[in-house]
C-alpha cells in the first residue's frame, strides 16, 4: 500500500508539471512590467515610462533616486537634467500585490548647454501617506487628517529612498491650533493652569473655509504649478517689491481680498495693501513652487505694517500640497507689528520636498483690519561648513560617557549641510513627530480591517528609519502609547467617535470601547510597529518610548478623561494598559531578536517628589515582570538657575534605587536673553545640569546608569518654545546659533567633558546672519497637565473651525470697576466691549483702588500686574456663574476684602487657577476667606474649585470664622482645593483652618476635598492647619507631596479624615529652635524643602514653626534636617 502511494504521488507531481508547462504563456505576459528597464536620453529631453499589463485605474507612484540627474512626473515623464545615472522607481499595488519596478536611466550631455536661472525643481513622487495635520499650540481636539491607502500589515520591503514627503512638524496642543512648533513630549517645567485661552499666533489657514469639514483629497493634485516667477536679481530665488505698480504674482487666499498696490512702501515707492478680508486666514499668497528647491535652506525676508491703533501679530506662513492632495501649513515667522511701523520678517527655514505645490502667504487676526506687505524676498542660504565642522564634536567629547542625540525631522536628514552638522555632533536621533500614532494609524484601512484590528502605514517608518540607517544614526522610536497625538477614533467602537451633542472634545465621546477591546488594539498596534521596524531595519532603533506621559498634572495619579481616552477607558487608578503595553512590546522585541531597550518617557525629575514616586508606583508591575528597561526624563527647563537641581538629583537616585536605566530625552533651557550676559547664564545652566548627571554617574556608592542625552532642538532657529508660549518673546535655548555655530553653552559642555567646570568663552567663529526663529518639532506637551516645556517640529494643520488668536487687553482698574463676561468687558458705566482674549489688569492709582473685578462667566486668563485693591462694595476679585479664571501673578499684588468679603471669591460652579512668579496677598474680611468662599454674616456661599500651581501666596482671614484658603463660616462643603506648587502662607484669625474649613459647618454640608501634591505650605488654624475648622468634620485631605509647616502642637496637622493616612502618616519635627532649614532628606532622598515662614501679611520672618512631613506607613525612616548653619539634625521615625 505504501509503495502504491508513492507511485500515485509521483504521478500527481508529474501531471502537475506537465499541466503547468502546457498552460498558455498569456499569464506570464500579463505580469506588470515597465516599458523599459534601461534607457539613455540627452539633457533636456523627455522620456515617458509606462507600466504595462495593469488597469488604467491603478495608481502608480514615481520616484527619481537623483533628481539632479533626472526628474519624473506623476505621469511617468522623465526629464533629463544633467549628465549622469539615476534610477526611476515605480510603486503600485495591483490585484492585491505590491510591486516595485525600476528603470536605469543614463543621461548624456548635449552639445549646446542652455543656462537658465530657473530652479530645477520638479515634483517627483506621490507620497504614500498624507502628512499629519496637527495644531501647534494646544487645541482641545486635533483636527482629523485623511490618510492614504496603507501598506499592508508589516510585510513591506523598505527601500533606501524615503517613500513619503517629510512630515512637516506638528504638535498636538490642547487649545485651538496656533503657531506650528516642535512637539516635545513634555509639558512646561513650570506648572501652569490648564490652558483655557485661545493662543496667539498663526491662524492656521485652510484653502477652504475652516468652518466646513475638509473633503478627503484626491490622489492627484488639483493644480499643476506653472513656470517660476521671474527674478531680476540672480542672487534671489524670489523678489517682489511692487515697484512696477502691479501685483501680478500675488493672489488672495479666500478669493475675495482686495490686493492693491499703493504708495508708501518700505524705503521705496509702492507696497501691497491687503483689505476686504472675511476670514482671519485670508491674505496674499504667492506660488513659489518653481522658485525653491527641495530640502534647501532659505532666508525669507519681508516687511509688514498695520494701522489698527495697537500692536498686532502678522504671520508669515507657507502652504504645501503633496501628491495625494494633503495640505500642510507651516509657520515661517510670526512678528508683532506696532501700529503704523514697518516690521521686518526675517527667518531661515528649510523648504519641504516632494510637494506638488508650495506657496508663501501672510495673514493677520481680526480680519476686519487691513495690513500691508512689501519687499518680499527669498534667498538660498548655505552654511559655512568649514566653520561648522571646525567646532569640537559633542559626541566625541562625551564618547566615554553616553551617546549624544538630537530631535529631528526627516527633512533635516535630506539637507546635506544640516545632515553633516548632525553627524558631526550626534550619533542618535529622535524623530520628533513623524513616528507618533497619528501618523502611523491608517483610519480608512483600519475601518475596513477584516480582523477589526488597526492597520499601520509603514511608509512613514520606511522613510525615517531608512534615512537613519543610510547615515549610521541610531533612532529613539517616539512614541507608541500616548494620550496625545493619537486619533480619537482609535478608542471608539467601529473606529468612529460619537458625541453627546454638547461638543466634540474627548469628554463628549459616548462610544468608547471596553478595556478588553482596547487592550487588543494596543497589542496589535504595538506588535505591528515593533515587528515591522525590527524585521526591516534591524539594529537601527536603540530604544522605544513604549508609553509616554501617563501621570496627570498633580503628579500623583493617572490622567483621566479630560485629557486621556486611555484614562477614560481604564478609569483613574487602573495601570493595566501601561503594564500590558510593555508586555506586548517585550514579546514583539523578543520575537524579533532585538536588542532595543523599552522606556517610559515623561517630565519626571522636574516636578514634586510625589510625582516621581507615582511614576515608580504605576510602572512597578511592568518592572517586576521584567518588561521595562528604563525611564526617559524629558528635562525641559524653564529655570536657568537650575532650581530643579535637587529634584533632578533625587529623581536620578530614586530611579537608580528601583533598578532603572535613565536617559535624558528632551533637554533644553527656555532662555530669552541672547546678550553676552544671557549666553553666559545659559552656559552656566547647561553646565550645572550636565554636571549633576556626571556626578550621579560617578557616585561610587550608587552610580546611576545614564545611557543617552538628547537635545530637543538643533539650533536657535528651530526651537518649539517660540510657538508654544506665543508671548511675543524669542527664545535662544540651544547650544548652537542660527548659523549652526557653537554658543557659550556648547563650549561649557565641551569644557566640562575636559574637566573644566567654569564656562569659558565661545570659540571665535562669528555668526553672520540675523537671529531668526523657526518652528521646530513639538514636544509632547500637555498644558492640561502640570506642564514641563512640551517639544517635536510641526506644520500647522487645517483646523476644523477657524481659530481666533488670543490677544491681550490691558485694563486699568483706576478707571472703574471691571466686569468680564464670556463675550467681552466693561469698565465703569461704559457699554460692553466685545473681546474674547486675555487680560492684563493693573492700576495707575497712587494708592489702593476701591474698585473691583467681577467675572460673570466664560474662561479667561487674567494677569495681575502689581495690582493693589481694597473694596468694601465687593470682593476685590469675584467669580460668578460658570467663570473659570487662570490668574497669573506678576510683581506684587494685594487684594483686601473689607466687611463680609473675601480677597478673591470663588463660589460653587467657578474655578480659579493661580500661577506665575509674582506675589499675591489676599485678605478676607468678617467670616470670609482670603481666597475662597464669602459670608454675609448669616449664610455662606458654597466653595468652588481652587488650584494653586506656583507663585508666592499669602492668604489670611482677618475677621475670624473663615479659612485662609477655603470655606467661610457656615460652610456648606463641596468645594475643592488642590496645591501643586508655590510658596503658600495661609492662616485663620480664629475657628477656621489655614487651608480648608471655616468653622461651624452647615448641617447638610457636603464633603470638601483638599489635595496637597507639592509646594511649601505654612499654615495655621484653630483645630487643624490643613483640613477642618472648629466643630467641623467635612474635609478629606490627600497628601502625597510638598512640605507643610504648622503652628499646631498636635502630632499631625491634618484633619481626622486624612484620606491617605492608610498608607502615609504625618510626623511632626520641632524646628522652632533651628536657625532655619536648608534642606530635608527622608531616607537619603532630598525632599526639596527649605524655610518659608511669613508672619501674617507683614512679610517678616518667624522661625517658631514646626515642620510636618508625610512618610510611608509601616516603615522606619531616617529624616535629616540641615539648618542654615550647615548643621545636620537626624530624626528616627518609626511609622
Amino acid at each position: 500500500m505504501q509503495k502504491n502511494g508513492k507511485k500515485l504521488l509521483a504521478w500527481m507531481l508529474a501531471a502537475s508539471m506537465v499541466f503547468s508547462f502546457s498552460m498558455p504563456t498569456q499569464a506570464a505576459k500579463k505580469k506588470p512590467a515597465l516599458s523599459k528597464k534601461k534607457a539613455v536620453i540627452t539633457v533636456g529631453k523627455i522620456l515617458t515610462l509606462k507600466v504595462k499589463n495593469i488597469s488604467k485605474k491603478t495608481k502608480v507612484t514615481w520616484k527619481s533616486k537623483n533628481k539632479k540627474i533626472a526628474t519624473v512626473s506623476k505621469k511617468g515623464k522623465v526629464k533629463a537634467k544633467k549628465a549622469g545615472t539615476t534610477k526611476i522607481t515605480a510603486r503600485f499595488r495591483y490585484q492585491g500585490k505590491k510591486y516595485v519596478k525600476t528603470c536605469k536611466v543614463t543621461v548624456k550631455k548635449k552639445k549646446t548647454v542652455v543656462v537658465t536661472n530657473a530652479p530645477t525643481k520638479v515634483p517627483t513622487k506621490a507620497p504614500t501617506q498624507k502628512p499629519a495635520v496637527t495644531p501647534t499650540a494646544t487645541p482641545t481636539q486635533k483636527p482629523g487628517t485623511p490618510t492614504v491607502t496603507p501598506t499592508q500589515k508589516p510585510v513591506v520591503t523598505p527601500t533606501a529612498t524615503p517613500t513619503q514627503k517629510p512630515g512637516v512638524p506638528t504638535a498636538t496642543p490642547t487649545q485651538k491650533p496656533v503657531t506650528p512648533t516642535v512637539t516635545p513630549t513634555t509639558e512646561p517645567a513650570e506648572p501652569t493652569a490648564t490652558a483655557t485661552n485661545e493662543p496667539a499666533g498663526p491662524t492656521v489657514t485652510p484653502t477652504a473655509d475652516p468652518d466646513e469639514p475638509t473633503a478627503t483629497p484626491t490622489a492627484e493634485p488639483t493644480r499643476v504649478p506653472g513656470t517660476p516667477i521671474p527674478v531680476t536679481d540672480p542672487t534671489k530665488a524670489l523678489l517682489l517689491d511692487f515697484e512696477d505698480g502691479t501685483n501680478q504674482y500675488v493672489t488672495g487666499r479666500q478669493g475675495e481680498e482686495e490686493l492693491t498696490v499703493v504708495e508708501g512702501g518700505y524705503n521705496d515707492n509702492y507696497c501691497l495693501k491687503v483689505s476686504n478680508r472675511v476670514k482671519n486666514w485670508a491674505g496674499p499668497t504667492i506660488d513659489i513652487t518653481h522658485n525653491v528647491t527641495d530640502f534647501t535652506t532659505y532666508k525669507i525676508e519681508a516687511y509688514v505694517k498695520q494701522t489698527t491703533g495697537s500692536n498686532k501679530t502678522i504671520n508669515c506662513m507657507w502652504e504645501s500640497m503633496d501628491y495625494a492632495g494633503a495640505m500642510a501649513y507651516t509657520t515661517v515667522q510670526n512678528v508683532v507689528a506696532p501700529n503704523g511701523t514697518w516690521t521686518k520678517v526675517d527667518a531661515t527655514v528649510v523648504a519641504p520636498g516632494d510637494v506638488s505645490k508650495l506657496s508663501l502667504y501672510f495673514e493677520m487676526a481680526n480680519y476686519s483690519n487691513d495690513f500691508y506687505v512689501d519687499n518680499i524676498s527669498i534667498t538660498e542660504k548655505h552654511l559655512d561648513m568649514e566653520a561648522v565642522l571646525a567646532a569640537p564634536s559633542l559626541k566625541e567629547a562625551y564618547a566615554n560617557r553616553f551617546p549624544m542625540g538630537c530631535a529631528v525631522y526627516s527633512y533635516n536628514l535630506q539637507n546635506p549641510e544640516i545632515l553633516s552638522f548632525i553627524k558631526h555632533h550626534y550619533s542618535t536621533v529622535t524623530f520628533a513627530d513623524e513616528l507618533k500614532p497619528e501618523n502611523l494609524l491608517n483610519e480608512e484601512a483600519t475601518k475596513a480591517s477584516e480582523d477589526g484590528m488597526p492597520v499601520i502605514n509603514t511608509d512613514v517608518i520606511d522613510k525615517c528609519l531608512s534615512l537613519a540607517q543610510e547615515n549610521d544614526l541610531s533612532v529613539r522610536f517616539h512614541t507608541l502609547v500616548w494620550y496625545s497625538q493619537t486619533p480619537d477614533w482609535y478608542f471608539c467602537k467601529n473606529y468612529t467617535p460619537e458625541y453627546d451633542g454638547t461638543g466634540t472634545a474627548k469628554k463628549n465621546i459616548t462610544n468608547l470601547v471596553d478595556k478588553e477591546t482596547m487592550l487588543a488594539r494596543i497589542e496589535s498596534y504595538v506588535k505591528q510597529v515593533i515587528t515591522y521596524a525590527e524585521t526591516n531595519y534591524p539594529g537601527v532603533v536603540y530604544a522605544y518610548d513604549v508609553v509616554n506621559e501617563v501621570i496627570d498634572s498633580n503628579g500623583c495619579k493617572l490622567r483621566t478623561v479630560s485629557s486621556s481616552l486611555y484614562g477614560a477607558i481604564f478609569t483613574d487608578d487602573d495601570n493595566t494598559y501601561i503594564t500590558k503595553s510593555f508586555e506586548y512590546a517585550r514579546e514583539a522585541e523578543k520575537a524579533a531578536n532585538s536588542s532595543a531597550k523599552l522606556f517610559y518617557n515623561d517630565f519626571v525629575g522636574l516636578a514634586s517628589p510625589g510625582q516621581m514616586k507615582a511614576v515608580v508606583k504605576y510602572l512597578a508591575d511592568a518592572k517586576d515582570a521584567g518588561n521595562i528597561d528604563g525611564l526617559g526624563m524629558q528635562a525641559h527647563q524653564t529655570n536657568l538657575g537650575v532650581a530643579d537641581g535637587d529634584n533632578i538629583k533625587n529623581a536620578l537616585k530614586l530611579f537608580q534605587q528601583n533598578g532603572y536605566e535613565v536617559q535624558i530625552t528632551e533637554l533644553d533651557f527656555a532662555s530669552k536673553d541672547n546678550s553676552e550676559a544671557g549666553n553666559e547664564t545659559l552656559a552656566a545652566a547647561y553646565q550645572k545640569f550636565m554636571n549633576i548627571i556626571l556626578q550621579r554617574m560617578d557616585d561610587t556608592s550608587a552610580p546611576v546608569n545614564v545611557s543617552n542625552v538628547t537635545f530637543w532642538n538643533l539650533t536657535d532657529l528651530d526651537t518649539w518654545l517660540n510657538s508654544f508660549y506665543s508671548n511675543g518673546s524669542t527664545y535662544y535655548p540651544s547650544l548652537f546659533d542660527e548659523n549652526y555655530l557653537p554658543k557659550k553653552a556648547f563650549t561649557a559642555l565641551i569644557n566640562l567633558a575636559n574637566g573644566v567646570v567654569e564656562p569659558t568663552a565661545t570659540p571665535t567663529v562669528a555668526p553672520t546672519a540675523t537671529p531668526t526663529a523657526t518652528p521646530t518639532a513639538t514636544p509632547t506637551v500637555d498644558p492640561d497637565a502640570t506642564p514641563t516645556p512640551t517639544p517635536v517640529i510641526t506644520p500647522t494643520p487645517e483646523p476644523t473651525a477657524e481659530p481666533e488668536p488670543a490677544e491681550t487687553k490691558e485694563l486699568d482698574l483706576a478707571q472703574g470697576s471691571i466686569v468680564i463676561s464670556a463675550t467681552g468687558y466693561t469698565i465703569g458705566s461704559a457699554e460692553e466691549t466685545a473681546f474674547t482674549g486675555n487680560y492684563t489688569i493693573s492700576s495707575t492709582a497712587q494708592s489702593a483702588t476701591a474698585y473691583y473685578i467681577l467675572v460673570t462667566g466664560g474662561t479667561h486668563t487674567i494677569t495681575l500686574d502689581n495690582l493693589v485693591c481694597t473694596s468694601s462694595e465687593s470682593s476685590p476679585i469675584k467669580l460668578s456663574g460658570d467663570a473659570k479664571v487662570n490668574l497669573i501673578l506678576v510683581g506684587t499684588s494685594a487684594l483686601t476684602g473689607s466687611g463680609y468679603h473675601a480677597g478673591i471669591e470663588v463660589p460653587s460652579g467657578c474655578e480659579l487657577t493661580i500661577s506665575g512668579d509674582g506675589q499675591l496677598t489676599a485678605l478676607g474680611g468678617n467670616e470670609s476667606a482670603g481666597i475662597g468662599a464669602a459670608s454675609d454674616g448669616k449664610t455662606s456661599s458654597t466653595l468652588g474649585r481652587i488650584i494653586i500651581r506656583s507663585g508666592t501666596i499669602i492668604a489670611c482671614n482677618t475677621g475670624r470664622n473663615a479659612a485662609g484658603i477655603g470655606e467661610s463660616r457656615y460652610a456648606k462643603g463641596g468645594g475643592e482645593i488642590y496645591i501643586y506648587g508655590g510658596n503658600i502662607y495661609a492662616t485663620s484669625s480664629g475657628n477656621g483652618a489655614g487651608v480648608g474649613g471655616g468653622g461651624t459647618a452647615d448641617a447638610s454640608a457636603e464633603t470638601m476635598k483638599i489635595g496637597i501634591y507639592g509646594g511649601i505650605i505654612s499654615a495655621g488654624g484653630s483645630t487643624y492647619a490643613i483640613g477642618d475648622g472648629k466643630s467641623q468634620s467635612i474635609c478629606k485631605v490627600t497628601v502625597t507631596g510638598g512640605a507643610c509647616y504648622s503652628t499646631n502642637s498636635g502630632k499631625t496637622m491634618f484633619g481626622s479624615t486624612w484620606e491617605t493616612q492608610d498608607t502615609y502618616v504625618g510626623t511632626e519635627i520641632d524646628t522652632t529652635k533651628l536657625s532655619g532649614i536648608q534642606s530635608v532628606t527622608i531616607d537619603g532622598v532630598d525632599q526639596g524643602i527649605s524655610s518659608f515662614y511669613i508672619n501674617a501679611q507683614s512679610g517678616t520672618t518667624n522661625y517658631k514653626w514646626k515642620l510636618n512631613l508625610y512618610v510611608k506607613k509601616g516603615v522606619s525612616h531616617t529624616i535629616v534636617v540641615t539648618d542654615t548653619n550647615g548643621e545636620a539634625h537626624e530624626y528616627m521615625v518609626d511609622a
